[in-house]
């Protein structure tokens, strides 16, 4: 296990919070939350991981519109989840919020609504992916 970097972060218990965590990092260079460590990546163990194995994944499809790569791991006899998040090409949105990973925080980013009223960008949507042409990230 890993102390948490710019592209690490550690939480010893899941929170639908965390959520942010990983559209934070989807829209910058992606990054892995691990769920059952402690802040020095000790692993510390996570109950009820069966469930969150079979829910995490739903629950990132359906509040992000991504794919992340949800991983059942064990380090020194003790199980935990790595969720890997792959980087977006588009501004990823959680309840009609950006959120970008920069160093160890997770910067909230509001769009501007004149600029998506004037019609620079199409509406805000939770849980999808915005972009004006799919190859290039509009981060508003």
């Amino acid at each position: 296990m890993r102390e948490e970097t710019h592209i690490i972060e550690n939480k010893t218990i899941w929170k639908d919070e965390w959520l942010e965590w990983i559209c934070g990092f989807a829209n910058a260079q992606g990054g892995i939350v691990n769920i059952g460590t402690a802040d020095d990546g000790t692993p510390v163990g996570l109950p009820g991981i069966k469930a969150l194995m079979e829910n995490l994944p739903n629950k990132i499809i359906n509040k992000l519109g991504i794919v992340a790569d949800v991983n059942q791991r064990t380090s020194d006899g003790v199980d935990y989840i790595e969720i890997v998040v792959h980087p977006s090409n588009v501004a990823i949105t959680l309840n009609g919020v950006i959120y970008y990973r920069s160093g160890a925080t997770n910067q909230t980013l509001f769009p501007n609504p004149q600029r998506r009223s004037a019609g620079a960008f199409p509406p805000l949507q939770d849980g999808n992916a915005l972009g004006r042409n799919g190859s290039s990230k509009c981060l508003y």
